[in-house]
């Protein structure tokens, strides 16, 4: 329906960090044309309306006695939450759910709800350290550093035998066989979620609290050297460079990826969709992000189990790679083998041969001109580096995309699309040096199409916009924010 609407148009809102999570599992999320459309809304310019109602929903939603919204609701305890500096709303959420309140009487109801906004990381800390075994906390950290959706029960077993044994061997700490399935059960609906096949945390302000948690380098090292997966190793190299750890820590850290950094070659990226024959998932960590963690790693130790782990993984790569996402990133390599940072590489010939011949099977069928014409704009000025048979794929690919275009134009249903297309077509045309027929039917083809779109859209009623300017600022004072939560007092009396 919206991509039928010129009128319309659809918004996903989500955290930051879970989109780039998403981009990394997902082609489509992972298109850099959606850059241009990605926008930040700073959280920390909430103003005390919205803190307010956030507030107020979550309590008009909660379970909590009268006499407990009756101590929260007075204008001084009010007051000292909504302008708290630490206001958040995953401590809002955890302070008015019942179930963790059940030894607070609710005449200390205020005094623990601001305790908890001054000390949020408290909210997990003692149940964290204190109320639960070593296998339990194992399991929790395997699943910190696993998909922020939830981890599948199944790849959670492989990720935590592997972790587990480690830490255990290492800090001798005794290992039982059920203790995987002891931990599931012991932190159900306490501390995780399970629901069918899928495993995740029952609150998100327990990710925040052991993103702050992990900060023991020895311990991040031991987990890097146990790891099981690229996208896992992945995750704790990512967390660790947050910390801003010294070059001393990264290098040694980096070096402790040795043994998941030589299986990145044969460890799969796809497994079978569930129910669905000949149908697949992206399940762990793209080619091309393998040879970025690789290429990393031998930077800081220059280790060459990293330099045969990366000739590796350009070996088996040929046949998963896209254009959109893989095709500038392995002509940047190439660029920095031959006169870039990675001149000096070991057996960088070599290794330059392995990714041409990457971009070369990339290339072989066509392809969405606009991923072409971003190939095109990083080759322009390297195109000795890149050789003849590259180039010459690079041109082939492109004449085959255009013969295709007057077919493919029929799904498109954007104007400003299809003027994109004609001056891709346009530009690349003009520096490969592409004329004939198949290049005239693919301009009348786009220019008929968006005839079509506008005929079709020319009768539409377009939105009404409303102006706001000139409208005075609402101020919500201290008695805007009493009348507020009256309701709720006298809803509970």
């Amino acid at each position: 329906m919206v991509r039928n609407s010129p009128n319309s148009r659809f918004i996903l809102t989500t955290r930051s960090y879970i989109f780039e999570e998403a981009r990394r599992h997902s082609e489509h999320l992972g298109d850099k044309r959606l850059d241009i459309l990605k926008y930040v809304l700073d959280v920390g310019i909430y103003t005390r309306r919205n803190k307010a109602r956030i507030l107020h929903n979550h309590l008009f939603a909660s379970r909590l006695t009268p006499e407990h919204m009756r101590y929260i609701c007075e204008i001084s305890t009010l007051k000292k939450v909504v302008d708290h500096k630490n206001y958040n709303p995953r401590v809002i959420e955890w302070m008015t759910d019942i179930l963790h309140l059940r030894e607070v009487t609710p005449a200390q109801y205020p005094e623990a709800f601001l305790r908890a906004l001054n000390e949020p990381h408290q909210l997990w800390d003692t149940a964290f350290r204190t109320h639960i075994s070593p296998s339990d906390q194992h399991l929790l950290i395997c699943m910190y550093f696993c998909s922020q959706y939830g981890v599948q029960i199944s790849e959670l077993s492989q990720i935590f035998k592997a972790i587990h044994s480690c830490i255990c061997k290492t800090y001798m700490i005794k290992l039982h066989f059920d203790d995987y399935e002891n931990s599931l059960r012991t932190l159900e609906n306490g501390f995780i979620n399970i629901r069918g096949k899928t495993v995740d945390f029952i609150n998100p302000s327990l990710r925040d609290y052991l993103r702050n948690y992990l900060g023991n380098f020895d311990l991040l090292t031991d987990l890097a050297s146990a790891a099981p997966r690229a996208d896992w190793a992945s995750s704790i190299w990512k967390h660790a460079k947050d910390r801003k750890p010294s070059e001393t820590e990264l290098a040694k850290l980096a070096a402790s990826f040795i043994q998941i950094g030589r299986k990145f070659s044969k460890l799969p990226y796809l497994r079978p969709l569930d129910g669905k024959e000949n149908y697949y998932q992206q399940d762990d960590l793209l080619f091309s992000n393998r040879l970025d963690l690789l290429f990393e790693w031998y930077k800081l130790t220059h280790l060459n189990d990293f330099v045969d782990a990366i000739i590796d993984v350009a070996r088996s790569v040929r046949h998963h790679l896209v254009v959109w996402r893989d095709g500038e990133t392995l002509i940047r390599y190439i660029i920095d083998l031959s006169e870039g940072e990675l001149v000096d590489f070991p057996q960088s010939e070599n290794l330059v041969a392995q990714l041409r011949m990457c971009i070369i099977n990339m290339l072989d069928h066509s392809a969405p001109l606009e991923d072409l014409n971003r190939i095109c704009d990083a080759a322009s000025g390297y195109e000795d580096f890149l050789g003849d048979e590259v180039m010459d794929t690079i041109r082939t690919c492109i004449v085959s995309s255009v013969n295709e275009i007057e077919y493919l134009v029929e799904s498109v249903e954007s104007v400003s699309e299809l003027e994109e297309l004609t001056e891709a077509i346009d530009k690349l045309s003009s520096e490969f040096s592409i004329s004939g027929g198949s290049l005239s039917r693919a301009r009348k083809a786009i220019g008929a199409r968006i005839e079509e779109i506008e005929a079709d859209t020319s009768d539409l009623e377009q939105p009404k916009l409303l102006d706001s300017r000139g409208e005075p600022k609402e101020e919500f004072n201290d008695i805007a924010l009493s009348r507020l939560f009256a309701s709720l007092v006298n809803r509970r009396s």
